[in-house]
């Protein structure tokens, strides 16, 4: 009986190391989760550009979505949306770090990155600072060039069954689904 509990405390304790051996790196083997996203439109906070957004033309036009989803400060993924469902349910998956639920996680969507640099750029941020950045630059590098009906776009995540928060928790081998986004055109900001 004391051997067979011996082996058991074993046993977990060893399988708790192997996590935490590779909890100093972003990804770890085996720890999945997938969140289901709906991409969605912000109109009013698209500025002059609404009535382009709202038309599905427009819509069809949409390219490069890119998701960023974090804990704290760190990455855990980016992904570029291939064949993005707009107005429909989009699924990522994330790596996570161990075994155990990640609690106050975030995330960003950038939409119609057309500066393949700027692809790059988020794709391998490593911080959360660092992708919004970049996000940041889009309007910037973009500036006057925007195309009618491909502005680039951004909103946060939100979970929308739980009051709308911007934090969500993603657990191993579990969907987190409710999770939305309302892309809203990106605008250069007046000085004073």
């Amino acid at each position: 009986m004391k051997a067979g509990i011996f082996f058991t405390v074993l046993l977990s304790g060893l399988s708790l190391l192997s996590c935490e051996g590779c909890s100093h790196r972003l990804k770890c083997e085996g720890h999945t989760s997938r969140l289901e996203l709906t991409l969605g439109w912000n109109a009013s906070g698209a500025g002059n550009q609404g009535n382009a957004i709202n038309n599905s033309a427009a819509r069809g036009k949409v390219r490069n979505i890119i998701v960023g989803v974090f804990k704290g400060e760190k990455v855990l993924t980016v992904q570029n949306l291939l064949n993005p469902n707009i107005g429909g349910i989009n699924r990522v998956t994330c790596p996570l770090t161990d075994s155990f639920p990640c609690a106050g996680c975030t995330a960003v969507v950038v939409a119609n990155v057309l500066s393949s640099s700027a692809i790059t750029a988020l794709k391998s941020a490593t911080f959360r600072a660092d992708f919004l950045a970049v996000q940041s630059s889009l309007i910037l590098t973009t500036g006057t060039h925007q195309l009618a009906d491909q502005p680039p776009l951004s909103g946060a995540v939100v979970d929308a069954e739980h009051g709308n928060r911007l934090t969500f928790t993603l657990a191993p081998g579990v969907t987190t689904s409710g999770l939305s986004v309302e892309l809203s055109r990106m605008a250069l900001q007046k000085r004073n």
